[in-house]
């Protein structure tokens, strides 16, 4: 290679060609099936050609997450081979960044067309939110490797946060105040943005430098809330106990902690933007209801290893020499799970008393509940039994 530049650029292709052919063929195939609707296509895009859209883009990041990979691990780090390569840690950084900006635009720009048919945000202002959306991704898996799987939570809560962001120009009142326009927006994506860029090439640095662990030391801040949370000075009655409170520090309280992050951070706001709106209010409830489920599926994948931030699924030999079965290892994890969801739903349960009481528009969960009791031969019973069974 005649750069150092055009060789990292190679290994990104080389590695990564086979998706990189997949995103290309999907793009060919949406954008012909949206040709040959001719002028019988709707104001909107269909169903397929969103799902083949969404697909490619799901794609187009995977190409660049520039981790190394493990068989054993699963989602990697920040390739430490580079590491020793005579290039600056800002290079190591801006290009992978750089090279996914360029490439997230470019389809952006091949999709637009039947994308952006029937919506009413700015074009530029969804490509500036793609483009943020992949320097965050790549941020959060170089910065927060040791976290494990539970960066894809986090890169999926970004992912919903900048959505919500996208969509908050359209809240009423129109045109929305300044503080909700397309350019203050803009602003604060395109900082957060470069922050985040910053804090990645720091973290090389620190690598560099021989340090370890993450520039944001997140999952310190989830031990240390943890420990303020269910700090222990009596006595164990058992071993049973000790490890169960050692189990809901270590584990127990990830899930309590990413629903009410959820609550707080995303659907309070939501609900109170969209308050005198039926319709979304309803949306959002439904949303709330399934957020608890989905968020567990990959908290429990953490969860079932025998320590909950490693990617690794044998048992240390610290938890291994503690005296107690094998059965009595699988009943605490148990009580521990069944300790978390509970508490997780007594958030969401709370939350949705007091929303549904004090600032929700129920206009369109009174009509669902209306059809209900006439379906059910107008028995009241029934509806609350639904309700009751929904919540179970």
């Amino acid at each position: 290679m005649r750069s150092p530049t055009a060789a990292l650029l190679w290994e990104i292709w080389h590695r990564q060609r086979g998706l990189a052919m997949a995103v290309a063929g999907l793009t060919v195939i949406g954008r012909l099936l949206d040709w040959s609707e001719g002028p019988a296509r709707s104001q909107e895009a269909s169903a397929l050609i969103v799902l083949l859209a969404m697909a490619s883009f799901v794609l187009l990041f995977a190409i660049f997450n520039y981790t190394d990979y493990d068989s054993h691990r699963g989602l990697g780090s920040f390739p430490r081979r580079l590491l020793t390569l005579p290039v600056s840690s800002l290079r190591l950084v801006a290009l992978p960044a750089v090279s996914g900006i360029v490439a997230v635009e470019l389809l952006y720009l091949l999709w637009r067309a039947p994308l952006s048919r029937g919506g009413s945000t700015s074009p530029l202002f969804v490509a500036l939110l793609l483009g943020a959306t992949m320097v965050f991704y790549q941020c959060v898996l170089w910065t927060l490797h040791r976290l494990g799987v539970l960066r894809l939570i986090i890169i999926g809560l970004t992912v919903m946060g900048l959505f919500v962001v996208g969509q908050l120009p359209q809240f009423a009142p129109t045109p929305p105040p300044l503080w909700r326009s397309e350019a203050a927006l803009a602003i604060v994506v395109a900082s957060l943005s470069v922050l985040a860029l910053v804090v990645s090439w720091r973290h090389v640095v620190r690598l560099r430098c021989g340090g370890y662990g993450s520039a944001l030391q997140l999952e310190t801040l989830f031990t240390s809330m943890a420990a303020l949370v269910s700090r222990n000075r009596t006595a164990f009655a058992s071993p049973a106990a000790a490890q169960f409170w050692f189990e809901w520090r270590a584990s127990g309280l990830a899930l309590p902690l990413l629903v009410g992050g959820v609550l707080v951070l995303m659907i309070g706001p939501l609900s109170w933007l969209e308050r005198d709106d039926a319709s979304a209010s309803f949306r959002l409830l439904l949303g709330t209801l399934v957020m608890p489920v989905v968020t567990a599926v990959p908290v429990g994948i953490a969860f079932g290893k025998a320590t909950f931030w490693s990617e690794d699924m044998s048992m240390p030999p610290f938890i291994a020499v503690r005296p107690l079965s094998a059965e009595d290892f699988v009943a605490i994890k148990v009580r521990v799970a069944l300790a978390s969801v509970a508490v997780s739903w007594l958030l969401v349960v709370g939350f949705l008393a007091a929303w549904l009481l004090l600032w929700a528009n129920l206009d369109s969960v009174s009509r669902f509940a209306i059809q209900l009791w006439a379906f059910h031969g107008q028995s009241a019973a029934a509806v609350y039994g639904i309700a009751a069974l929904v919540i179970v």
